[in-house]
């Protein structure tokens, strides 16, 4: 599984860029007013429109592969990888 529904109606996927799981609202907006369609596939999964975290992190996420735009602040930036697979820990 590549993304997985955190809570609050967020989904949950691990950037390969900056290393951390990054939260994307779906069913209901973050205070900033921002909200992105996931098409619901957890392998190869599709977020629309771009996803921008603080600045360090702006990305496309479309059919299971991460775009980086030029922009990020990390060794991935202009980069398109596959989207890893999250390793759950059960407790």
């Amino acid at each position: 599984m590549k993304v997985q529904y955190f809570e609050g109606g967020m989904y949950e996927h691990m950037c390969p860029g900056c290393g951390y799981l990054h939260y994307i609202p779906v069913h209901y907006p973050f205070s900033n007013g921002s909200q992105w369609i996931f098409n619901g596939n957890f392998e190869k999964p599709t977020f629309d429109p771009s996803i921008s975290m603080n600045g360090y992190c702006n990305y496309f996420i479309k059919d299971g592969f991460i775009e980086y735009s030029s922009d990020c602040k990390h060794r991935l930036a202009g980069c398109k990888v596959e989207l890893p697979e999250l390793k759950l820990k059960f407790i």
